[in-house]
């Protein structure tokens, strides 16, 4: 079972698809500039509605720390941000070829749950680091 929903976060739409114990979210250079804006309260906004809708649509909540999330959402929004900018910055097939694939890979911000997801475990533990990750960001 899939379902999708569109949020319209102050000028930036948002679509999110969910599923049991994952969602997907597309990332984009507007989503960035919204979360951007104010990183935490932003982002967390983001979070709270989607883990809402989610309990509203699957029956249970979705088992991934807001923190956890957040830091997930912000890894692949920036991998292919630097990538992108990367690639304009040098002029080289093979830079090129790497930040596409790095575009591709982050470009949809996939989230599931650690029984799924086997990347769960390495956000959990960056969550650990949020504070200082959204400093630096």
């Amino acid at each position: 079972m899939q379902t999708e929903k569109q949020y319209k976060l102050e000028g930036c739409k948002v679509t999110v698809l969910f599923e049991p114990k994952l969602i997907k979210i597309a990332g984009s250079k507007r989503l960035l500039t919204f979360l951007k804006a104010d990183i935490d309260r932003n982002s967390l906004h983001l979070v709270k509605l989607i883990k809402a809708d989610y309990l509203k649509i699957m029956g249970k909540r979705l088992k991934i720390t807001n923190n956890s999330l957040m830091v997930e959402i912000w890894g692949h929004l920036y991998a292919s941000y630097f990538a992108n900018a990367l690639k304009n910055l040098i002029d080289l097939q093979i830079v090129e070829n790497f930040a596409t694939i790095i575009t591709n890979r982050s470009d949809t911000i996939d989230c599931g749950e650690s029984t799924i997801d086997p990347n769960r475990k390495f956000w959990d533990v960056l969550a650990k680091y949020k504070k200082l990750i959204s400093l630096a960001l």
